[in-house]
């Protein structure tokens, strides 16, 4: 658990930082080391010696809320686009109060601890603009404005996340990794390639172990660009840190 010790020292300074662009490149910092250290982690389980003892994906069920809370579906999608940008697929129940998650531990593991920040501040960033001057000008619903807020404060921590996977996978994939071939010999195998690797045992475990048939939408239209352009901001200044689980009447994301 040493690199995801270091991944967590990396979101506590950018929960402490003051300054909007030291919290990003503290948020870069963070993603980049978990995407490089998966394809490191995937080297490794490929140069252990007898496929039952390599390292598997495992699968967590995790419980977002209450069946019939309020904003649900947001914090659905919120925790979906997280685990899409960390090699993990999700089964989405219909009551969408809970999910199961399949993936790498330490992957499993990130996503949890970078949902249960930002989904808090997602929600007290949206009550803050709806309790503002600002949303008042808006000719939307208090709820559409909510769930438009929500819509893009989402996709804006996806495009962070993944624009820092992009640079971290421009160094990985130029890198040559030596692994254990079918026969014993050790092979060089490119970033790129370990990378489709771990995606694929994935996938393949997922395959093998999800009883969910049909994919579910966690996304919602935007209907309040005005709630848009201030979740845009919100999720740009989001600090992608911070050990503190959801407060209040919103429970931390639980995982058994």
């Amino acid at each position: 658990m040493a690199t995801l010790d270091r991944i967590s020292g990396l979101l506590v300074k950018a929960e402490r930082s003051d300054n909007e662009h030291e919290r990003d490149a503290y948020m870069q910092m963070a993603q980049h080391l978990a995407r490089t250290s998966g394809v490191e982690l995937e080297v490794a389980r490929q140069n252990t010696l007898g496929k039952e003892k390599r390292d598997r994906p495992s699968h967590h069920y995790f419980q977002i809320g209450e069946r019939g809370q309020s904003g649900l579906r947001a914090l659905l999608h919120l925790f979906v686009q997280i685990a899409e940008q960390n090699d993990i697929t999700v089964d989405v129940y219909g009551s969408m109060s809970s999910v199961s998650a399949y993936g790498y531990e330490s992957d499993l593991e990130y996503a949890k601890k970078l949902y249960n920040v930002l989904s808090v501040q997602m929600v007290d960033a949206a009550n803050k603009y709806l309790d503002g001057a600002d949303w008042r000008r808006d000719t939307a619903k208090k709820s559409q404005a909510r769930r438009s807020f929500y819509q893009s404060y989402t996709e804006r921590i996806a495009k962070r996340l993944s624009d820092a996977n992009r640079q971290a996978e421009r160094e990985t994939n130029a890198k040559q990794y030596d692994v254990l071939g079918e026969n014993g010999n050790i092979v060089q195998r490119s970033g790129e390639l370990v990378l489709a690797d771990k995606r694929h045992n994935v996938w393949t475990f997922y395959r093998e172990n999800s009883d969910v048939t049909g994919l579910f939408d966690t996304g919602s239209p935007i209907t309040s660009r005005r709630a848009a352009e201030a979740g845009d901001r919100a999720g740009q200044r989001a600090r992608m840190g911070g050990e503190k689980e959801i407060g209040g009447s919103r429970p931390g994301i639980a995982a058994r």
